[in-house]
């Protein structure tokens, strides 16, 4: 899901339209598929295989970019689907958060602890997000605001009939490049 949103103008400037954009995944990895316990055959066994494989490869991006002395080396993100589109959430640009669902059951013990020793992995994880902003926008912006300063400076310099106001208000900046360019 994409949101947009556009800041609002006060009336006495012009907004540059600015578009923040995220994202937002919700994943729900569906536990490891045991098939000794699930007791699949034909399709279903299939798809608990490819459910393993992308664990399995979820797990190595997890253990790459969580574990400290393994920084330089390459992060898996291409060996699995789930990889590829949680990249951005797990490595990147996001602020990303791993809820863990654990089983009561005395007999889910092996999955519980399985589960907790791969949250623990992704909770090394440290992502810096920063907000991307287009630096030519903001300047953009200071500069159309000083134009309008200066358009209202010389209005009112103009509405003035004191030539004495008229020095102190205008920029002595200004009356130099004004003065420059009559004398050409």
């Amino acid at each position: 899901t994409t949101k947009e949103a556009t800041p609002t103008a006060t009336p006495t400037q012009e907004a540059v339209e600015q578009h923040l954009s995220s994202k937002f995944h919700f994943v729900d990895l569906a536990g490891s598929e045991r098939v000794s316990r699930t007791g699949n055959l034909g399709e279903r066994f299939k798809e608990s295989v490819h459910i393993n494989s992308g664990l399995l490869a979820l797990g190595n991006v997890i253990s790459a970019l969580g574990d400290p002395k393994r920084k330089s080396t390459h992060v898996p993100y291409r060996e699995s689907k789930i990889t590829r589109i949680l990249k951005d959430s797990l490595g990147g640009n996001a602020r990303t958060v791993m809820i863990t669902c654990l089983s009561p059951a005395a007999a889910n013990f092996a999955e519980n602890l399985n589960s907790l020793k791969y949250a623990k992995r992704a909770r090394n994880i440290r992502n810096c997000p920063i907000v991307n902003r287009d630096p030519q926008a903001h300047r953009l912006q200071e500069m159309k605001e000083e134009i309008d300063a200066l358009r209202e400076e010389l209005q009112r310099a103009r509405l003035s009939s004191k030539p004495s106001t008229v020095a102190t208000t205008v920029d002595t900046s200004v009356m130099v490049e004004v003065c420059r360019l009559f004398v050409q």
